[in-house]
């Protein structure tokens, strides 16, 4: 009666180490890239006024200088929210081409196993 256990033991054993292996012959292939829909736009450089020469504004109302200055700060938060927005569009493609290479790594050693069985 043990050794029908022992028998039976190994037998599962050695079934569910074929299956892990079976399992292990599965390649996950890449999903899709990430929707272009999360690459974001970068923003629009306000329009320097004309009456803006070189390094100086003196030809300037006051009212233009202030509303350049406004757009231009409403720029660089633009710019801000754009790279924080880029970045993650970057890590989502570094995230894709990753898998497509661990994909690729996955089906060469899968055929390298079956040359070598």
């Amino acid at each position: 009666m043990l050794k029908r256990f022992v028998a039976f033991t190994f037998s599962v054993a050695l079934a569910a180490f074929a299956g892990a292996a079976c399992a292990a012959d599965l390649c996950q292939a890449p999903g899709p890239p990430p929707d272009q829909s999360l690459q974001p736009v970068v923003p629009i450089k306000p329009a320097t006024p004309p009456c803006v020469k070189a390094a100086q504004a003196s030809g300037c109302r006051q009212s233009v200088i202030k509303g350049y200055n406004a757009s231009v700060d409403d720029y660089n938060v633009a710019m801000a929210r754009f790279n924080v927005d880029g970045n993650a569009y970057i890590d989502a493609l570094n995230h894709w081409a990753r898998s497509g290479v661990d994909y690729a790594n996955c089906e060469i050693q899968r055929l390298n196993r079956q040359v070598m069985q």
